[in-house]
């Protein structure tokens, strides 16, 4: 089970699922879900149910007892969360990625780029929009960025019987 990021889709995952797929040695299913508000998932009419509770009932292993997920948001992600400036084009939405993370993704060239772009916007009425509710934003609001994350190493130990892969990038601005 691949889970995006806040304002990410399963979209992210295609390449990981076809390589997990076709792995001649051992081919393994990988399911990617768009949450509620982002990707093809529809969008919510009450931001409310963005919340980290709702979610977590939607998305969590219950079979294997994890319960929760992180709640902390850097503030890099609050500024940015529904605030990201419209692109005319896929094109020019990969020049605005580009200059917001190049620091972070410094080995992504142009068609990376253009593939983020095509994944963060959607075209709609001929026209792009992100692809995830901007109304995502409205969660954010009511978080301490001043206190601590909670540790999650329980959530972990409850997924000591279940394969598990943890991907984080190692220029994520993510607590370090």
């Amino acid at each position: 089970m691949c889970l995006p990021g806040l304002t990410r889709t399963g979209a992210d995952f295609d390449e990981l699922a076809r390589t997990l797929a076709h792995d001649p040695a051992k081919p393994q299913r990988a399911i990617a879900r768009d949450s509620r508000g982002r990707g093809r998932s529809d969008y919510d009419r009450k931001p409310a149910n963005y919340s980290p509770t709702v979610e977590v009932a939607e998305s969590r292993v219950s079979a294997h007892g994890a319960r929760d997920r992180p709640r902390g948001v850097r503030r890099h992600l609050k500024g940015l969360v529904g605030k990201l400036p419209t692109p005319r084009t896929f094109e020019e939405g990969a020049d605005i990625l580009r200059r917001l993370g190049a620091s972070q993704f410094p080995n992504l060239g142009p068609a990376e780029w253009l593939r983020q772009s095509r994944r963060t916007w959607k075209k709609e009425d001929h026209r792009l929009v992100l692809a995830y509710d901007p109304k995502l934003a409205a969660i954010l609001d009511g978080i301490d960025l001043e206190r601590p994350l909670p540790p999650l190493w329980a959530q972990f130990d409850a997924l000591a019987q279940v394969p598990l892969m943890v991907i984080r990038g190692g220029n994520s601005r993510g607590r370090r």
